[in-house]
Order: C-alpha cells, then structure tokens, then sequence
C-alpha cells in the first residue's frame, strides 16, 4: 500500500515540476523555443504543434506557437516564415523565469526578486508600457500596465518615463530578443 502511494505522490510531482518546466523563461528562450531556430526546427522539437500565421499590431507577422496546453509563446521572425526567430513573447502566467517571475505577477512580487523597480516607459508604439528593476536580468523585458505618470495633457509627447507603479499594476507579457 505504501509503495502505491509512495508512486501516485511521485507521478503526480514529476507531472506538476514537468508542467511548470515546460515553460520556463530564460534569456534564450520560452518554453523550449529557442531565439535563432526557423520555425522548421521548432516543427520538428515539438511534431504535433499546429503555427498558424497571424499579423500583430505593427502589421508584421507573429507566430503563437502553444508549447503546453495552458501556454502559448509569440514568435518573431526576422525575415518573414523562412527567417530566424529574433524575439518571444509569452503573456501565460504558466510560464515564468527561473526565479519564478511571471505574466500576471503584481509589480511589488517582482521587485521582490528583481529588486526596486527604476522606471516605467510608456513607448510611442501603442503607448505600450515597459517596466525595468535593479535586478532584471539582460534581455528579458517587461510589458506591464499600471504605470503611474501622473496627469498628463492631451498633447504629450512619448516617451513618458516614471519611477511610479499603481497599486495594482502587474506584467502584461515577458518577452525576450537578441
């Protein structure tokens, strides 16, 4: 009897620590998708994942790529379908970095690992928001939104720089380049 449940509390462990290791983040890559593969070799680490083409915001083209059931990265690539991925994106809160950063993660949890937050950029891109801590590690970057600019006029020009966050701001996505 003890050897029984002694197996089911193994299995269901190895299942979870495989589960959490399936997409993990690092300055490499997201979930055993590497920067620097084609999309032929991420075909074939992962044979029975389906790359549908969809255009992003900008007009280029992304790929999401599911590299788990609950995770799905975005890749992107240099030169179109046939080129090198040269940055991923991943907003699944089932991925996260080594030290356990991750989408959906409230602001204060990462400056506990990553140290005080220095600023927050709000690009002229969408007016998307980009946060940076003492302790980030080099390229892995940060969407987040709850960025504190103050009152700002209507004609504002961007980039807008605070050291401020919202009470609930949180990360959007993490993404990754070269």
């Amino acid at each position: 009897m003890k050897k029984h449940l002694f197996a089911a509390l193994f299995l269901t462990a190895l299942h979870f620590h495989t589960a959490n290791a399936a997409c993990t983040i690092t300055p490499e890559g997201i979930g055993g998708v590497k920067l620097g593969q084609t999309l032929a070799q991420v075909k074939r680490a992962f044979p029975h994942m389906k790359v549908p083409s969809e255009p992003d915001e900008e007009g280029e083209e992304i790929w999401p790529l599911p590299v788990a059931p609950n995770a799905v990265v975005y890749a992107h690539l240099e030169e179109g379908r046939r080129g090198r991925i040269d940055s991923l994106e991943t907003f699944s809160a089932a991925c996260q970095t080594q030290d356990g950063v991750r989408p959906a993660m409230r602001l204060t949890q990462v400056a506990q690992k990553w140290g005080r937050l220095r600023n927050i950029t709000m690009s002229e891109i969408e007016m998307h928001q980009f946060a940076q801590f003492a302790k980030q590690p080099a390229h892995i970057g940060l969407r987040v939104e709850g960025g504190d600019f103050g009152t700002q006029e209507a004609d504002v020009e961007l980039p807008l720089n605070t050291s401020k966050a919202s009470p609930g701001a949180k990360v959007l996505s993490i993404q990754i380049a070269r």
